[in-house]
């Protein structure tokens, strides 16, 4: 399984767990950095991708919202106040939960999507 990491969060997080033997990768060494969600989303899926994110948007503007349904993708939604933090706070959470993120994401079936939120639980979405 690999894990794709969104422009919204740094690609030094995907190289830092690939160090510790967690395949990732993220969006601009497979894509252009302006490549729209909509572009992406469907090559993940075909790759097996799970998407590791902080834009909760693609689950509210339409365009990307079909194709996140149509395609069945599969990923972590971190909540909002990730998007604050620094990457090392991040990276620190990410290490914390790793082994649930992972076994909750070998267990998903196409479409499922979960919520990391702060105090470290998965909510399904």
């Amino acid at each position: 399984m690999t894990f794709f990491f969104d422009h919204n969060l740094s690609p030094n997080l995907a190289d830092a767990l690939n160090l510790l033997g967690i395949r990732t990768t993220y969006l601009s060494k497979e894509f252009p950095k302006d490549a729209a969600d909509t572009d992406w989303m469907p090559v993940a899926v075909e790759r097996g991708y799970v998407v590791i994110t902080c834009d909760r948007n693609i689950q509210k503007r339409q365009a990307e919202r079909e194709v996140y349904r149509r395609m069945k993708l599969r990923g972590v939604f971190l909540a909002p106040a990730f998007s604050k933090m620094r990457v090392r706070e991040i990276a620190k959470w990410l290490l914390w939960r790793w082994d649930d993120i992972e076994r909750t994401m070998q267990g998903a079936r196409p479409g499922e999507s979960y919520l990391l939120r702060l105090r470290g639980k998965l909510a399904r979405l």
